[in-house]
């Protein structure tokens, strides 16, 4: 789909919550963001506080595709065994 169709689909279909900026994201490296006419930008929002690491980073993208295979996300509600990780992680 191209830049301009991508942008009018999404504003015919989605939730119009705040203005959007005419750019079509299409895939990200390292701490970079490439959009659909593969212009390169230095991502300073990482998603809005989401998503800091980077992209297309090896040994984050086998964790998740293992995490996958097992849970992708439980309620809080319930233990599980990342989660507990992390949390004591946090705190060393």
């Amino acid at each position: 789909m191209e830049t301009q169709t991508i942008i009018q689909t999404a504003e015919s279909s989605l939730l119009h919550t705040y203005n959007r900026f005419p750019i079509v994201l299409d895939h990200g490296e390292d701490v970079y963001l490439y959009d659909t006419d593969q212009k390169k930008y230095l991502d300073f929002a990482a998603g809005i506080a989401v998503f800091a690491l980077g992209y297309s980073n090896d040994a984050y993208k086998t964790a998740v595709k293992e995490q996958v295979d097992k849970l992708v996300h439980t309620s809080n509600l319930f233990y599980n065994e990342p989660a507990a990780k992390a949390a004591k992680k946090s705190r060393s």
